[in-house]
């Protein structure tokens, strides 16, 4: 697709960061920037950030006209972007504005119906979807094509919002140009999000993924990426910006044994060019990726592995939709552990289902595997997304409203065992609140010193012997923190069955246990403090440059 004429209007592109053990920027968007360049149009990536100051100057810097804004609020900081964009519409600082992403297209209806501002919301492929709208935009940005393929628009002739017309020709992955690196050019990390298909599969109860299929067959067909133009841009990144660790961001590296060889090829040309780097993928659990696969992963630069474990319950799992065997984790561990990958794991303790006896249960499996320290997977709820399955399902038993608005649905659902909410809402108080930072570092320091100890090891196997005093000690005090915690979880669950989950918050009920997490938190820094020194001293930076640094 090629601009009519150039245009002389300025399209910001405004995202939020999504996780912090991740670069900040968005591929989706540095796509975007980059494939709108390639059409001439001027493209300007915009991080917002909720805790700054200085949002209005990254999203307008000097130029308070012509501005066209295409903005990917997430299901977290929607409420702080959205208002500052709509006062910056309203008082003529931009001109139009757009939103994409799973958060705008999942609630577009009530969005559009709520927001008279906003000028539409793309609901298929962005690139594509994008350049066809703004090809058609005036210069002065009254007027474009209203009918688009791929967005719902607002029609300002008569004010309705036009029906959405899929997109039937999105642009292959391998025919987009290399995302935009705007953002990461400024960031001080080793680490960088790539991609290598979009799509997903399978159909989780709780996820979005497979409603935001960009191919016109959904969630049949994924759209994939060569595997050379994967190596290519990591390459490209490595070369030009010095990054080593490349985190990719697809919901499924590996789906099916029909990936075996794309992704063999991929592994083939990170050696046969000898690039040495490390990356992180997400792989489906069951079916587990074969043994060669693997195996030629991890000797291309595989050091971890994000794995969909989810929850131990067995009617949870069904709720969630995941054919997952119980010793998952194990199984797989016992598979990486040799090939020096570490494991992740993707789980969610409480849904509106779950009982006391289910959380507890979650609070065990967690301890027994030694993933206690993960607190945010305890304190996080599943979050309801429109149209998802586990949506219907709610709605068909009554336990949510059906007319709730987009900045209610996430969490507005009510449970069946009504002591589990009370409880978690205590915990919250207690985890989140009294001890925020307290909780935080725990599971920033055990996770991270996890993660460090691969990295480490396979830059240099002298490291095995060099650490393994410390990791000794940093392990111990680890697991001391998760002793402490199991018993303050097991002690609030059992307090929530006789009514008084309020104990679970309670300072002075639980000083002991307040001291005690305080000060393990804190050997633990220290600790950890101690390993990074001894690393750098013994010329390992890079591995510290490739974790997130809190």
């Amino acid at each position: 697709m090629e601009m009519t004429s150039l245009k002389s209007f300025r399209v910001k592109l405004v995202f939020s960061r999504t996780l912090y053990s991740q670069s900040v920027a968005s591929v989706t968007m540095g796509s975007l920037a980059a494939y709108l360049r390639s059409l001439g149009l001027q493209t300007d990536l915009c991080l917002f950030d909720k805790n700054s100051l200085h949002n209005t100057e990254t999203i307008l810097g000097d130029n308070t006209q012509g501005n066209i804004v295409i903005a990917k609020p997430n299901f977290k900081d929607f409420q702080s972007m959205i208002p500052l964009l709509e006062r910056m519409k309203r008082v003529g600082s931009v001109q139009r504005v757009f939103f994409c992403g799973p958060f705008a297209k999942l609630n577009a209806k009530d969005l559009m119906s709520r927001m008279a501002w906003l000028d539409g919301i793309f609901m298929d492929q962005l690139e594509a979807s994008a350049a066809r709208l703004l090809s058609t935009m005036t210069e002065d940005c009254t007027s474009w094509d209203f009918l688009s393929h791929g967005v719902i628009s607002r029609n300002l002739k008569t004010r309705t919002v036009e029906d959405h017309r899929p997109l039937a020709d999105p642009v292959p992955l391998s025919d987009l140009p290399f995302p935009a690196r705007d953002i990461e050019m400024e960031e001080n990390v080793s680490f960088v999000n790539i991609e290598a298909s979009r799509g997903c599969l399978f159909d989780c109860s709780f996820c979005h993924i497979p409603l935001m299929s960009e191919m016109p067959s959904k969630a049949s067909q994924l759209n994939v990426r060569d595997p050379v133009l994967v190596v290519n841009e990591i390459e490209q990144l490595n070369r030009e910006m010095g990054k080593t660790l490349f985190i990719f961001n697809d919901s499924c590296f590996w789906s099916t044994k029909k990936d075996d060889s794309r992704i063999l090829r991929f592994c083939d040309e990170i050696t046969r060019r000898n690039l040495d780097v490390r990356f992180y993928v997400y792989l489906k659990g069951e079916p587990f990726a074969g043994d060669e696969v693997v195996r030629e992963l991890a000797k291309a630069g595989l050091v971890r592995v994000f794995l969909g474990v989810e929850n131990s319950v067995k009617s949870t799992l069904a709720t969630y939709r995941k054919k997952v065997r119980s010793d998952l984790y194990e199984v797989v561990k016992a598979k990486l552990d040799p090939l020096g990958v570490n494991v992740h794991i993707g789980y969610i303790t409480v849904e509106p289902h779950s009982s006391l006896d289910d959380v507890l249960s979650n609070v065990e499996y967690l301890y027994h595997i030694g993933k206690l320290f993960r607190l945010g997977v305890i304190l996080e709820l599943v979050r309801v997304i429109p149209g998802t399955s586990l949506h219907r399902q709610l709605l068909k038993e009554d336990l949510m409203p059906s007319k709730l608005g987009y900045d209610e649905l996430t969490y507005g659902y009510r449970f069946v065992h009504e002591e589990v909410g009370c409880l978690l809402r205590e915990w919250k108080k207690m985890l989140e609140c009294q001890l925020k930072c307290v909780t935080y570092g725990f599971e920033y320091y055990s996770t991270t010193g996890e993660l460090l100890r691969v990295l480490v090891e396979r830059l240099d196997q002298k490291f095995t012997f060099l650490l393994r005093d410390r990791y000794e000690a940093f392990n111990q005090k680890k697991l001391h923190g998760m002793n402490t915690l199991l018993e303050y979880l097991r002690t609030s669950i059992e307090s929530a069955r006789i009514g008084k989950a309020s104990l679970a918050s309670d300072i002075d009920h639980n000083r002991h246990f307040i001291s005690e997490f305080t000060q393990i938190t804190n050997d633990l820094a220290v600790l950890y403090r101690g390993i990074v020194s001894l690393i750098r001293q013994n010329g390992g930076e890079r591995a510290v440059r490739e974790v997130y640094t809190g």
